[in-house]
């Protein structure tokens, strides 16, 4: 089998329907892909839904689980794939017609672990696309062979798990999964998986449609959000330090993730700073900072980028009497 389309769903009954048909509405047989539903525990009609267009398709399986997440949803799925590639296709998104073929056969081709192509933006209520997009790679070539450690070192910038399809035995060999029940999943998988690749490429197409509607969790204010979504970064910036020492035989790329552990977290920390009135009252700010520590991501730890980055730590950014 050459691709398994993966897809994590919950709650989304009113839009699977359209993410299952853009991943059926395709150039290869049905017989070279399957698509696999993982349904978390949803509490509408979701699965409901994802089994009827199962009854009609003998390429769609469903199963369920107790709510788990996305990243268990995606890993359950995993251990059920059989295609040479997967692609994580998000429920409430959608991927362009007639695109499998290409990308399957761009991938097989080159002999690539991860094919790495752009992202646009749909917003609720346009009946097209914006010409938003995601994912691109300016400071890397298009439609070249690299290697995963020369790309990290050259500028990449993590993005979505769904901007690619990836090498099944590839992920399988190295032990890639998705970190459980935490915000910034997809930057924390690709930092982690890119290294470990030997063969990649980005092209400059488009082949995924991210659904950007209301009431996300990247743009909710409700304290228990804000807070998941906050550590979430810690998780990232912790990836990132791990990551710093794993390859520290490795110079330029034990700096580059040094470098974007402190990146990581100097975002996060000016997040709290900016917020600092609503987000201390509410105790956020101490929830979130006992957490980085926890984490032993905070304080941010030397060396620093340059001077200005090591005035702003010093003496402000390390010192969380000014946040809580």
């Amino acid at each position: 089998m050459k691709l398994s389309i993966i897809i994590p769903a919950y709650n989304v009954g009113s839009l699977i329907r359209n993410c299952i048909y853009s991943c059926l509405n395709q150039d290869l047989p049905t017989s070279d892909f399957e698509i696999i539903i993982v349904d978390d525990g949803s509490k509408d009609n979701t699965y409901e839904c994802a089994c009827e267009l199962a009854a009609q398709y003998g390429n769609v399986f469903v199963y369920t689980q107790k709510n788990q997440g996305q990243s268990g949803a995606r890993n359950n799925a995993l251990d059920k794939a059989k295609g040479e590639y997967v692609w994580f296709v998000d429920a409430d998104d959608y991927i362009v017609p007639n695109c499998l073929n290409t990308l399957y056969n761009k991938a097989k081709d080159n002999d690539l672990d991860a094919l790495y192509f752009v992202l646009q933006r749909h917003y609720e209520g346009e009946s097209e696309p914006a010409q938003q997009f995601d994912c691109r790679q300016s400071s890397l070539p298009v439609n070249k062979i690299l290697n995963g450690v020369d790309a990290v070192i050259g500028g990449y910038n993590p993005c979505s798990s769904c901007a690619a399809i990836y090498r099944l035995s590839k992920l399988n060999k190295e032990n890639l999964r998705f970190m459980p029940r935490i915000f910034r999943q997809d930057v924390e998988f690709t930092y982690r998986s890119i290294p470990t690749f030997e063969r990649i490429m980005f092209v400059p197409e488009v082949y995924y449609v991210y659904y950007t509607h209301s009431g996300t969790v990247t743009t909710s204010n409700d304290k228990a959000i804000v807070v998941r979504r906050m550590i979430g970064d810690g998780y990232v910036a912790r990836t990132c330090k791990r990551l710093s020492e794993k390859y520290e035989t490795n110079n330029l790329l034990s700096k580059t993730f040094k470098l974007r552990y402190q990146g990581v977290m100097l975002g996060a920390v000016m997040s709290l700073w900016s917020n600092r009135k609503n987000w201390r009252a509410n105790g956020a700010n101490k929830e979130i900072l006992d957490k980085y520590e926890e984490l032993g991501v905070y304080p941010v730890r030397p060396p620093y980028k340059n001077i200005k980055h090591q005035l702003l730590y010093t003496f402000l950014l390390n010192h969380r009497s000014f946040f809580d």
